[in-house]
């Protein structure tokens, strides 16, 4: 991915991303709460196939230390056939710092097409779940669900650490490059054919807009550290986000 002003993305090869995934496996109990939550209904997580995205913001001539985000993408797998009438996938998507969060969708197999998104978030130890169908994420505007799922504020502390987000461009480049990437690896690519794949890459902008919601629900905090990225599971896509946590921080529902 090319350099920015706003900084630079650069993708982590496939052994340092495993190798990243396993470390955070150890270091975060959210991830592996998800892990196991997902596990247990029968979603296997390769390690292998994780995407790993460094963004190194450029430097900002003002009082805050401008950390990096270091955004880790672990797609799930289960058999499923083409002739299924459907599948559901779930990833999870964790920061460096210790955010996690997962993602499901429902992807239809006639045509092949994600007809529902959900996103899952732990909060004080539980799983809160917002879905939404791909008729009202087309048909609805981005701000308008950013409130249905509900808007958060991040309270800093007194802490001088900020991670600033890629621009939207990047994040577009980097969903996108994930994407592709994993519906074509050798777990995910014997399951779509040519026209699936193509249907499924058609939803990009839906997957990017996704990914906007995401962005707007944390937009109120005064420094922002919310870092989005995509996961890709059995070769579907959604997005999600990971927020700052180390050092400790307040999420809290954002009022008008």
């Amino acid at each position: 991915m090319a350099e920015a002003p706003s900084g630079s993305m650069i993708q982590l090869d496939p052994s340092h991303a495993m190798t990243y995934l396993q470390q955070m496996r150890e270091r975060s109990p959210d991830f592996r709460y998800l892990l196991s939550h997902f596990s247990d209904d029968g979603f296997e997580f390769v390690f292998s196939r994780a995407k790993v995205f460094l963004y190194a913001p450029a430097m900002e001539n003002d009082d805050d230390v401008i950390a990096p985000n270091l955004l880790g993408i672990l797609p799930s797998f289960r058999p499923v056939r083409r002739d299924d009438p459907f599948h559901i996938a779930v990833g999870i998507a964790v920061h460096n710092s210790n955010g996690v969060v997962a993602t499901e969708v429902r992807v239809e197999h006639n045509p092949f097409y994600v007809s529902q998104w959900t996103l899952h978030e732990l909060r004080d130890g539980k799983i809160i779940s917002s879905a939404i169908t791909n008729d009202e994420l087309s048909e609805q505007s981005a701000d308008e669900i950013a409130s249905r799922f509900g808007r958060f504020k991040v309270d800093l502390g007194e802490t001088r650490f900020r991670n600033a987000p890629p621009d939207s461009r990047q994040i577009e480049q980097m969903l996108t490059v994930a994407f592709d990437q994993i519906i074509n690896d050798s777990y995910a690519r014997p399951i779509y054919p040519s026209e699936g794949i193509a249907s499924l890459m058609s939803q990009t902008p839906q997957m990017v807009k996704f990914s906007t919601i995401q962005r707007l629900r944390y937009s109120n905090s005064p420094r922002w550290l919310v870092a989005t990225s995509s996961t890709c599971c059995n070769g579907c896509t959604t997005t999600s986000v990971a927020y700052h946590s180390d050092p400790p921080v307040t999420v809290a529902p954002a009022h008008p």
